[in-house]
Parts: structure tokens; sequence; C-alpha cells
């Protein structure tokens, strides 16, 4: 979520407004389709003629994840060094984004690691891995959006990994979801689901 020029308070980002709702995920999920959406333009972005729109599904939110911390801690530096804690559906974006920095995905030294993993898990021999001014980012909900890298990702040629299911099978994508049979990111095709 991006800055509006409407943000009174907290710290100046809509999703840490006292009023800002937190998102739920529950079983009851109500789908629906249609063709048309209300949108604001802070949040729609141009899928790049040579992209797939299948692998800009992901980028939406997970991109978004992993992207805007890289971007903020300048992750961003050609030759640099790059770790990832966690190759999963955000960790592999990471390696995606470095690839597309043109960081570097090996080295005993570290100039930044990125910890895509959830849950508790031992941070020291993480540390000793970065080099003195490195940086590690424990990656959660980003604090603000400026984010494109569909034309980055788009120039690079790079997609990420996805499954892609047609609606009617949605119940059994959330079946494998809890108990862990996922690989990277599940992408609904729309367009083939109603025909």
């Amino acid at each position: 979520m991006g800055k509006t020029d409407s943000d009174k308070g907290g710290l100046g980002y809509e999703e840490h407004l006292p009023k800002a709702k937190t998102p739920q995920i529950t079983k009851f999920i109500k789908i629906t389709a249609s063709t048309s959406v209300p949108k604001h333009n802070m949040y729609v972005f141009k899928i790049p003629d040579n992209y797939l729109s299948i692998s800009a599904a992901p980028l939406l939110c997970a991109g978004i994840t992993v992207y805007a911390p890289m971007m903020r801690h300048k992750m961003n530096e050609p030759s640099k060094f790059l770790g990832v804690i966690g190759i999963g559906g955000l960790g592999h974006l990471a390696v995606k984004f470095g690839k597309a920095f043109g960081l570097h995905s090996s080295a005993r030294s570290l100039d930044f690691i990125i910890d895509t993993a959830s849950g508790d898990h031992p941070f020291d021999s993480y540390m000793a891995l970065l080099k003195p001014s490195g940086v590690l980012v424990l990656v959660g909900f980003p604090s603000e959006v400026k984010f494109n890298p569909m034309s980055l990702l788009a120039a690079s040629n790079i997609h990420p990994e996805v499954e892609v299911i047609l609606i009617q099978y949605m119940n059994e994508v959330l079946e494998r979801m809890e108990n862990r049979d996922v690989k990277y990111r599940f992408v609904i095709d729309i367009k083939n689901s109603l025909k």
C-alpha cells in the first residue's frame, strides 16, 4: 500500500493508520468474477506487452513483499552478493530479483541477506555470513509500495514459478495449501475457467 494524499497520523502509510483493517484468511472464501473492476491509478500497473499475465500475477503480492524491502535497503547494486533464506514462494522471487539486479547469489561474505522464511528460526548463523556493513532484511508486510517490478523482470525475461489452475479446482488448491503441498505460487486462470 502506498502513501496517499489523505493519509493522516500513524507513519503516513495507510496500513499503519489507526482504523486500518487487518486482512483475514478464512476457509469460507466467496469467489466472484467480473469483466471490470473499480480501480485507483495508485494500484494499477501496466503489464508489459512481452510479459505473461500468469507471470505478473504473483508479483502483485509476493513480488511486492520481496521487491519493496530490497529497494528500500538498496539491495539492487550490481556485483554485490545476496543470500536468500527460504527458497519458496517469496524466496524464489528474491533470487530472481537478485539476478535481474545483477547480484551474485553465492559467496562466503554477503552484502545482503533477505530472509523470506516464516516462523521462528535462528539468526546467528546468518549474521556470521554478513560482511561488517551487510544488511539483513526480515520480510514481512511492506510499509510502502513503490513497485513496478514487471518492467524489470520483463526486460530480463525472468518469470516467477507458478502452477496454473482452473477455478473449478479451488477447493483442491485450498486443501493442498493446508497440507503444505505448494511449490511457489498458484495462479487461477479465470479466462479459461469461465469457458
